[in-house]
């Protein structure tokens, strides 16, 4: 199914110029700190993104902010043995499934934070360790010359597939819990994703490089999530964003206060800023995702509504509780080729 969501059509103008504004404010970001920062932030997001709400808040507060981008599965490999004491405050972007892990782990403090009425209840941790504020779904990300697959089963008879990798990427673990979902069993999954590896070019360490990757013309399609896809369309590319019959999941980006932070306070006003409606307006608009709040015009849980397919993962708990297993089970099934 082929889909260019309201959200998209509606905001297309405000990215392009939010696309230039992101790309200045890199180069601010990357600069070199003179001085130790007042806050550091763990970026699982597409950069652009977290450098969007960033530059918006060191405005408004005058806050000094490093931004480290990281793929979801690395970054909480790093939070859980961090190089050093207290080296990241803030974690912000990739799949709450991973949150959901680190909560349960002790890794994500309890911010005092006044109002997350925006933000429905099963988007966000009951005990208030994360709070979701984007949203994608996934999709194939299809170059204008290829035939499209139209479902999963579709995918493994295409040559020229690109997806991310389970060992470090997020998005990875959302398409392995569909096929969970969809088929069953994590043996039938695996055996699934052993097919596909027949037919794969590439693994890329970060979801949102398989839409880039076509996008280029180096392959014919790519796992990703849908707005990564739109977003190399604003860019030029000639790709096609197409949602699968058989099923597809979705992302919910968190945030979260990391418990090892040494600037609960900051941290704190940040994540503050970054779930209100302005700051997902900003960072959704910078990566071509879809914010949360149900007081925004359109919204993540509103797109799945209108998608026309069976939707997979909607229980985020049991997706973070499955997460270890079907990453082992791909590097033994299907990495160390048992299929």
């Amino acid at each position: 199914m082929t889909l260019r969501s309201r959200w998209w059509r509606a905001m297309m103008p405000r990215i392009g110029a939010g696309i230039v504004l992101t790309a200045l404010a890199v180069g601010v970001l990357a600069q070199e700190r003179l001085t130790s920062p007042d806050l550091v932030v763990l970026c699982s997001n597409n950069v652009e993104s977290c450098v969007a709400v960033v530059a918006e808040y060191e405005e408004m507060t005058g806050a000094d902010v490093t931004v480290v981008r990281m793929p979801t599965t690395e970054a909480l490999a790093r939070i859980r043995v961090p190089k050093d004491v207290g080296e990241f405050d803030v974690w912000m972007g990739g799949p709450a499934d991973a949150y959901t892990l680190a909560a349960n782990e002790g890794l994500l403090a309890v911010p005092d934070i006044a109002d997350s009425s925006n933000i429905p209840a099963d988007l966000k941790d009951p005990d208030g360790r994360w709070y979701g504020i984007y949203g994608g779904i996934l999709a194939f990300c299809v170059a204008a010359d290829a035939q499209a697959p139209r479902t999963w089963e579709d995918l493994p008879e295409h040559d020229g597939v690109v997806i991310p990798n389970p060992l470090t990427s997020g998005t990875a673990l959302t398409m392995l819990s569909v096929h969970y979902e969809r088929l069953g069993s994590v043996d039938a999954a695996m055996a699934y994703m052993a097919r596909l590896d027949d037919t794969v070019l590439t693994y890329t360490d970060s979801g949102t490089v398989p839409a880039h990757v076509v996008g280029s013309g180096r392959a014919d399609v790519g796992v990703t999530f849908g707005p990564y896809c739109e977003r190399e369309q604003l860019l030029g590319y000639d790709v096609t964003t197409v949602y699968p019959l058989d099923g597809t999941g979705f992302e919910v980006g968190a945030i979260a206060v990391l418990d090892e932070s040494s600037a609960r306070a900051e941290a704190t006003r940040f994540v503050t800023f970054t779930i209100s409606d302005t700051g997902q307006q900003i960072g959704a608009a910078a990566a071509s995702q879809l914010p949360v709040s149900d007081r925004l015009d359109i919204h993540l849980t509103q797109e799945l509504e209108d998608l026309d397919v069976p939707i997979f993962g909607r229980d985020m708990v049991a997706a973070g509780e499955r997460r270890t297993d079907l990453i082992t089970a791909w590097v033994r099934q299907v990495r160390h080729g048992a299929y």
